[in-house]
């Protein structure tokens, strides 16, 4: 982390100066800390950062000076709480056996910050467990004050333990879960979730689905401020009893726009209508193998098979549905499942039984609805599949006998290089109409033309500068695909009006412009991290511009600062743009 200058630190407000000397104090703490110390916590470095941010932007907005504790998580050490020591006063520091006898003492606190258990045994009574004893803490909250609490998944927490409920009981309203980073703990696989509650009723709960450690601040703000992003990513406020949980949500999401596609236009029926015979797996049987038999794994994510031979996992773990082979042709159907489409049905119908290993039922089976095109189009989607199962093989073969046979590279190389060609055309336009069907998010965005003003038509700096900004802002986050050619409305309209119209007719000269303006406004050291090329797309030119993450920050014009913000380009400056800069590039 760099020291600000004194320009920049005089620019800050109060808080904002408070935040940039706890960060650096925290920098400081883990450059210091004994190695001891370290090995035996679970969380990253930045899980403190994502926690300091979360606490600091409570304590800010609710001018609190003073903090309760609770730790009750063996993943933890306390030294995760020395970040809040430069700022506030810790008044305690409290396990599970101290509640009791802190709650007769009748004080109440403003700020109570818990990390709640990990390890509870899904079979345990809810009255029985830690995690219900743990939030007992909860009770410390006084009228106007403010939990945040780290507890384990969504499901176990709320389908299994029902917290909610007990936040109720005690007079209080979840106000907004947060998922952690995926990399939030050292065992990658968990993904606590952050509570924050209240003791004030709201119809709406504030979701957010923290990918990164980055851009957390804009996160956060977007909940202290009220502020809906439209986007999980950075904050949507939605119903309580609308959201069912992080997974379930993301793969409707996906399922949404995946539909857009032209599934749309098949007719949905329960798997039921076209099954003859629906059994699952038993414990250390094998299935008889039965003509026109499908296989869907039951747990996991594991292809549908239309071949008995190919399992892989026992027999318990898949369900066998024998299908009547004149509704349905089983390896169609097995393509349809293995879609992108298929999978995702297959892991919300998973995700909405909850439960520590997934795991789908034959009820659920029975109901899945599946989207079937006519017999004739299905035979002609397994023709295509044979023809692709065949070139697959031949393709093997021939770099099998590739090293035996080094005479044939002269005759073979042109070939493959024209086949590679061809399925590449293919490729570029069907990977752009998908994500065109995904709608713009943090790492896509469309632009309609790039020097074009639509109404005038005529070449304008500030329509290209719109697409540099975004391309900047991309590489100084996540990365992404920059659309030029489609329309806010996500309808192909390519660029072939631009180019005819301002270039000439010429390709060539619009990558020229493309090339110069990135060169002068972003800088030629920055080539490598963004690749662009125009790709033919239902007959019209898309310009497609792949930005890859920048490991050093990236200004447009050598001045101004971009990120992306959940599917818009964010300025920023001073203490913002310092605090970002520091957390995403570690200075």
């Amino acid at each position: 982390m760099s020291n600000g200058t004194p320009e920049q630190l005089g620019a800050m407000s109060t808080s904002e100066l408070r935040r940039y000397a706890f960060a650096l104090f925290s920098t400081i703490l883990d450059k210091t800390s004994p190695a001891k110390e370290k090995k035996e916590s679970w969380h990253n470095p930045s899980s403190e950062l994502f926690l300091e941010e979360l606490v600091m932007q409570v304590m800010s907005t609710r001018g609190i000076k003073k903090v309760e504790i609770l730790h009750d998580s063996k993943y933890f050490s306390t030294n995760i709480f020395r970040v809040f020591e430069s700022v506030a006063e810790v008044a305690s520091i409290l396990g599970k056996e101290n509640i009791e006898e802190r709650l007769t003492s009748g004080e109440k606190s403003k700020l109570v910050v818990g990390l709640f258990p990990f390890d509870e045994k899904p079979k345990k009574m809810i009255s029985e467990s830690s995690l219900s004893k743990s939030i007992q803490s909860a009770q410390l909250i006084d009228a106007n004050g403010m939990g945040v609490f780290l507890i384990p998944n969504y499901w176990q927490a709320f389908d299994k333990f029902k917290v909610r409920e007990i936040f109720n009981s005690f007079g209080l309203e979840i106000t907004a879960l947060i998922r952690t980073p995926r990399d939030f703990l050292r065992m990658g696989a968990v993904s606590p979730i952050i509570v924050l509650v209240e003791r004030k009723f709201h119809t709406k709960l504030f979701l957010l689905d923290a990918k990164n450690f980055e851009s957390i601040d804009i996160s956060f703000e977007n909940f202290f401020k009220n502020v809906d992003s439209g986007q999980i990513d950075t904050g949507i406020w939605e119903n309580h009893e609308s959201f069912e949980g992080f997974d379930t949500w993301e793969a409707k999401q996906k399922l949404l726009s995946l539909s857009e596609g032209y599934i749309k236009h098949y007719q949905e029926i329960p798997l039921v209508d076209v099954a003859v015979e629906i059994n699952l797996g038993r414990h250390n049987q094998e299935f008889e193998d039965k003509r026109n038999a499908i296989y869907i794994p039951l747990i996991g994510r594991g292809n549908s098979l239309h071949q008995l031979e190919d399992t892989s996992m026992k027999h318990q773990n898949y369900c066998q549905v024998v299908l009547d082979n004149k509704k349905v042709i089983p390896m169609f159907l097995c393509s349809y499942l293995n879609s992108p489409y298929g999978k995702t049905r297959l892991e919300l119908m998973k995700s909405e039984k909850g439960g520590f290993i997934p795991k789908l039922n034959k009820e659920q089976l029975n109901h899945m609805k599946i989207s079937l095109p006519s017999m004739e189009m299905q035979q002609r989607i397994c023709d295509f599949l044979d023809k692709f199962s065949l070139l697959r093989e031949t393709i093997r073969k021939v770099e099998e006998n590739f090293a035996l046979n080094p005479v044939e590279t002269k005759t073979l190389l042109p070939t493959i290089e024209d086949a590679l060609n061809v399925f590449n055309q293919l490729s570029a336009g069907d990977k752009i109409k998908s994500l065109v069907r995904a709608g713009e998010s943090k790492v896509l965005e469309f632009k309609q033309t790039f020097v074009m003003d639509m109404k005038t038509g005529s070449k304008e700096s500030y329509i290209s500068d719109a697409s540099l900004k975004t391309i900047a802002a991309f590489l100084n986050t996540d990365g992404g695909d920059l659309l030029i050619g489609v329309n806010d409305a996500g309808e192909i309209v390519g660029v072939d009006e631009e180019i005819e119209k301002l270039f000439s007719g010429s390709s060539d000269k619009y990558l020229l412009h493309f090339k110069n303006l990135l060169k002068a406004q972003i800088g030629e050291q920055f080539y490598p991290l963004v690749n662009y090329n125009l790709e033919k797309v239902e007959e019209q030119r898309i310009m497609h511009v792949v930005c890859g993450r920048s490991d050093r920050e990236v200004f447009v014009s050598n001045k101004d600062f971009y990120i992306r913000t959940n599917p818009a380009t964010d300025k920023l400056d001073g203490p913002k743009q310092i605090q970002y800069i520091r957390k995403r590039f570690g200075y």
